[in-house]
């Protein structure tokens, strides 16, 4: 049996048409270090869903990224 890498497979997948495949996005790393006392951690997020209406509609993909601020408001990273 023949092995192909992940990425291969994807590829195939998205040729079809019929498939979009998401990766990975690779952290970034921090630009400018600041003591730990004065940075936070947020997260952003992301919703997709089938409409606006949340009786009826439903969440269909949710995505977070991690990041780390300062406290007075520049992203590091």
């Amino acid at each position: 049996m023949q092995h192909t890498s992940l990425e291969d497979q994807a590829r195939t997948l998205e040729a079809t048409g019929a498939y979009r495949v998401l990766r990975r996005i690779a952290p970034l790393l921090l630009e400018t270090q600041a003591p730990r006392d004065q940075t936070r951690v947020g997260l952003f997020l992301d919703l997709e869903t089938t409409g606006l209406d949340p009786a009826c509609h439903e969440i269909i993909e949710f995505g977070m990224v991690p990041f780390v601020y300062t406290l007075d408001g520049r992203i590091l990273g």
